[in-house]
């Protein structure tokens, strides 16, 4: 890769990735003041519920992915329109077929969890794997392009919709029906938008034998590797919904996870739409080069990382404290808590993009397999020995085993990365304890000094000495051979 080549790159990723953090930050903000007013509105059992129909309907979906965004991303093909439509009409057969499974499946789960309201909850709600299905395959063609701009107007004029609706039904009638008539809004508008402001191809139904081929010998990995990525990442939470003494405590738990992923969610979204398509273009052009641009963004990346969990870690005092009712304070240790298994899971989606990269779904699907084997003992041996402490600790556990065979991959392609993951998470173990005990000690016969005023400059250095390290990620004029 030549210099003017890589200045190119290097331009069009960071624009992109401008875009993605700048509509990120946005959703997240909405979605902070939106958790905040429902949960004044609603009761602590809704948002359980609602973490029952998200994790049922996630779980089918990935349960269902042939990863037809990152064959667009990668393949060869990847601008041919014949080979988008044909991706696309998968894309809409599977998203109906998934609908039909949440009509037969909602009673069976609703009788397993002995919540009546999920029989009626989880049909409604599965329209949105329908609609969801209807999306342009633009949508991933933007991802390649690394044109993030309208894509960022799609998401937040979404989420706009979603939070106005959730808010007003909610102030109606305070039922749980105005989350999932929010989940609906936004994932409708979504659809319909992809295919009026994203530039590429009309979507249109097509099948053609050579493009299915080539999405069925990249995606049957890829299928492996998600529903194992369920069962792993999400299949400890079904657990715990029906060992759990009360839909009450799994909505406090649900909003403390809900709390890291404004952090998580951010990072997977650039990872996917920035990193992931940058990278492939960094090995196609350039494979000797390519390593050292991996450890170079990716400590960006990760930096903003550890500052988001530092940050939360540190405010969620306040933030509990201030703007959640008495019934919500059990969050406040649940969420620092939870910065382990969250940092852990940036760690492997960062590592599952490089892979990605050099093809590997099979290495994908290998270390998810590695993290059920570990997540399911260790969860059920932590609950029943130390609670709802002793099951995030078995979360962690089996996500850091599954990022193991990735990094293995990794270094087996050239990339290793085992290094610079054990750098950040210590300097994410030091910070983040920093951020959690100084207050305590400092504000100890001082009550107004665990307040916000004070917490968010303390929070803000730490966050600084986080992303301190990101200096040397900065692009170079002349980049370094690997």
């Amino acid at each position: 890769m030549n210099v003017e080549a890589s200045r190119q790159l290097a331009g069009r990723a960071t624009r992109s990735g401008i875009w993605v953090l700048s509509g990120r930050f946005g959703d997240a903000g909405l979605r902070f003041i939106a958790n905040i007013i429902l949960a004044g509105l609603l009761f602590p059992e809704a948002f359980g519920l609602m973490g029952l129909v998200n994790i049922f309907l996630l779980g089918l979906q990935l349960f269902s992915d042939t990863g037809i965004g990152p064959s667009i991303v990668r393949s060869q093909r990847g601008e041919d329109p014949i080979f988008l439509r044909t991706a696309w009409t998968v894309q809409v057969i599977r998203g109906a077929i998934l609908s039909l499974l949440c009509l037969a499946l909602a009673t069976p789960f609703a009788l397993l969890y002995e919540e009546p309201e999920l029989k009626h909850l989880i049909p409604w709600a599965g329209l949105s794997a329908f609609l969801g299905g209807l999306r342009s395959p633009n949508w991933f063609l933007a991802d390649r392009r690394m044109a993030q701009g309208r894509k960022t107007f799609i998401n937040l004029a979404s989420q706009v919709a979603s939070v106005t609706v959730m808010i007003v039904w909610a102030s109606i009638d305070r039922s749980i029906d105005s989350l999932v008539a929010g989940t609906l809004v936004a994932t409708g508008l979504h659809a319909v938008l992809s295919h009026f402001f994203l530039p590429g191809p009309r979507a249109s139904f097509q099948l053609e034998k050579a493009a299915l081929q080539e999405l069925f010998d990249f995606g049957r990995w890829i299928f492996l590797s998600t529903a194992l990525t369920f069962l792993a990442m999400q299949g400890d939470r079904l657990f715990l919904g029906k060992v759990i003494p009360s839909m009450a405590m799994l909505g406090v738990y649900m909003i403390a996870w809900r709390m890291i992923e404004l952090v998580t969610t951010i990072l997977q979204q650039v990872s996917s739409a920035v990193v992931l398509p940058a990278w492939a273009e960094s090995h196609r052009l350039s494979p000797e080069q390519h390593p050292h641009r991996v450890r170079q963004s990716r400590m960006g990346l990760m930096s903003l990382g550890v500052a988001g969990l530092v940050g939360i870690a540190t405010l969620a005092p306040a933030l509990f404290g201030n703007f959640y009712n008495e019934e919500y304070h059990d969050a406040i240790f649940y969420t620092q808590m939870l910065i382990i298994p969250g940092w852990l899971t940036i760690m492997k989606s960062t590592s599952t993009s490089a892979a990605l990269v050099y093809g590997d779904s099979r290495a994908l699907s290998i270390a998810n397999l590695l993290n059920l084997l570990v997540t399911a003992p260790a969860c059920v041996i932590g609950f029943y020995t130390y609670g709802l402490p002793g099951f995030i600790v078995g979360t962690s556990l089996g996500t850091l085993a599954g990022n193991l065979p990735l990094l293995k991959a990794l270094r087996r392609h050239g990339c290793p990365l085992g290094a610079q993951d054990l750098n950040l998470s210590l300097r994410l173990a030091l910070l983040a304890s920093i951020g959690i005990f100084a207050p305590k000690l400092w504000s100890e016969g001082d009550p107004h000094l665990s307040q916000m005023w004070w917490q968010l400059p303390f929070a803000a250095i730490l966050g600084l000495l986080a992303i301190a390290p990101a200096r040397h990620a900065l692009p170079t004029r002349n980049p370094r051979p690997a």
